[in-house]
């Protein structure tokens, strides 16, 4: 009985971390950027062809765009404070 949830616990995404979504220090969706404009995943998630999952860019990744689209947004407060 052991061994057999041994083995089941191997393959669960408990601990294969399959779904792993780390907390996130700014709110953020996928659909406009990726969704609507197709930006190519690998332009923010860089590292994410050789892991395990894909990394949360650096705020230089986001100012390369946002210095100029919706510089002024509320909604990027966090990402202009931590870039200054």
């Amino acid at each position: 009985m052991v061994l057999i949830f041994l083995v089941w616990y191997y393959f669960s995404p408990e601990f294969t971390v399959v779904g792993y979504q780390p907390e996130q220090p700014v709110e953020y969706s996928h659909r406009p950027h990726a969704g609507q404009l197709r930006m190519d995943c690998r332009y923010c998630h860089n590292w994410s062809e050789n892991s395990s999952h894909a990394n949360v860019p650096p705020t230089q990744t986001c100012m390369n765009c946002h210095t100029q689209v919706k510089a002024q947004s509320l909604r990027l407060l966090k990402v202009r404070q931590s870039w200054a």
